[in-house]
């Protein structure tokens, strides 16, 4: 067996999985448009910015622990032995870049979503929301040095990540007496 954790930052039920669907559940088609609204993940070598005039940029800036380890165990009564869940309750910062000219909006709506049980209802049971920064204007000069309208805001997550490991049990103990003074005299 392998060492395993779950749920994980990446991956396609990862915390930034389940951020981005609930982005896309809540986000309307700007007013003129007909395509959805695109919402990738920043950070992504040699991967252009989206054709599309709107779009959303999720990013994670870092994470943090918030409590000690919580062990669990699991026999299986085999030979092989059995599993120890750790978890580590974690905190993770991510930024949320609204590109586009319903940025402003797109902002203030999930900065709001993010602050209700809405988002706790859509999130669960990946991650729940802590709290939320911002929006704030942050414009953005592109390639062409032209000025694009970016609102950015910053949400705290928590998830619990559980690293599952192999572990070892004893299904009989044989224990014996032995006279400590007899067996191990004292100097």
């Amino acid at each position: 067996m392998t060492d395993t954790i779950a749920p994980s930052i990446y991956g396609n039920t990862g915390v930034l999985a389940s951020l981005r669907a609930f982005i896309l559940s809540v986000l309307p088609i700007p007013a003129g448009y007909t395509a959805p609204v695109q919402v990738i993940q920043g950070l992504q070598n040699r991967v252009a910015m989206p054709a599309q005039p709107y779009f959303v940029v999720i990013t994670p800036l870092f994470t943090s622990r918030l409590e000690w380890n919580l062990r669990a165990y699991l026999d299986t009564y085999t030979d092989a032995g059995g599993t120890a869940a750790i978890t580590q309750q974690t905190q993770i910062d991510v930024q949320i870049d609204c590109y586009g000219p319903s940025a402003g909006d797109w902002a203030t709506m999930l900065s709001t979503l993010l602050f209700d049980e809405v988002a706790c209802d859509a999130l669960t049971p990946t991650c729940q929301p802590l709290y939320v920064e911002g929006p704030r204007l942050m414009p953005w000069v592109d390639g062409e040095a032209q000025y694009e309208t970016r609102y950015t805001l910053t949400v705290a997550l928590q998830y619990s990540a559980v690293t599952t490991i192999p572990q070892q049990f004893a299904s009989v103990v044989n224990a014996d007496l032995i006279d400590v003074d007899v067996v191990y005299p004292p100097t």
